[in-house]
């Protein structure tokens, strides 16, 4: 004879609870990570800054790159072509700096245009209606002006101007020259190549 199945019933005023997948694991159904879970992922992440730090910082470093530059010249009345008309030779310096960025992918920083600040001191004029500025030309020609610097300069006096890229390849070729010019000699009394060197850090 066959076994009766008898199903298996809850005691009465008891419903039987249907089982989970989750209940099934072990696991509690529908709460979120624990506290050590939790605690272990942001250690983790934790990690990966620290480790990543010193590449960010390089990345950072190679990415722009600041310059200074300083340019310089001495002036001086025998540095003129011809024709200067002076009882004394008219001495002179003049120095300028510029600070400036170079972004990822520039070749040449020295070529980009920006400020300088300048100061410029020069004795034995012979007029007090002194001009000096920046000048593009080959050692032994007048060249022609590029930037005024100042007019009715006074020795010791400085400023701040632009510089073009023009100017900064006349400049890195040999070819500017700061001259200080008067009435009497205007084309030219006393001039100093200019001399540019660059650093970076």
């Amino acid at each position: 004879m066959r076994a009766k199945h008898t199903p298996v019933t809850s005691p009465p005023g008891r419903r039987a609870k249907p089982t989970s997948p989750a209940a099934a694991r072990g696991t509690p159904s529908g709460l979120p990570l624990s506290r050590k879970t939790a605690q272990f992922g942001l250690t983790i992440l934790a990690a990966f800054a620290i480790l990543l730090a010193p590449a960010m910082a390089a990345a950072n470093d190679r990415a722009s790159t600041t310059r200074t530059r300083t340019l310089r010249a001495t002036l001086n009345s025998k540095n003129v072509p011809s024709g200067v008309q002076v009882v004394r030779p008219v001495l002179g310096t003049f120095v300028a700096t510029g600070s400036f960025t170079c972004q990822t992918g520039q070749r040449n920083c020295n070529t980009e245009p920006g400020p300088i600040h300048w100061t410029i001191t020069f004795a034995h004029a012979s007029d007090p209606e002194v001009k000096v500025g920046i000048w593009l030309g080959k050692s032994g020609e007048f060249g022609a002006l590029a930037i005024q610097l100042c007019t009715l300069c006074k020795s010791g006096q400085h400023g701040t101007t632009s510089i073009t890229r023009k100017v900064f390849e006349a400049i890195k070729a040999g070819r500017a020259f700061v001259n200080l010019t008067t009435p009497l000699n205007y084309l030219g009394e006393s001039r100093g190549e200019i001399h540019l060197t660059s650093t970076s850090h």
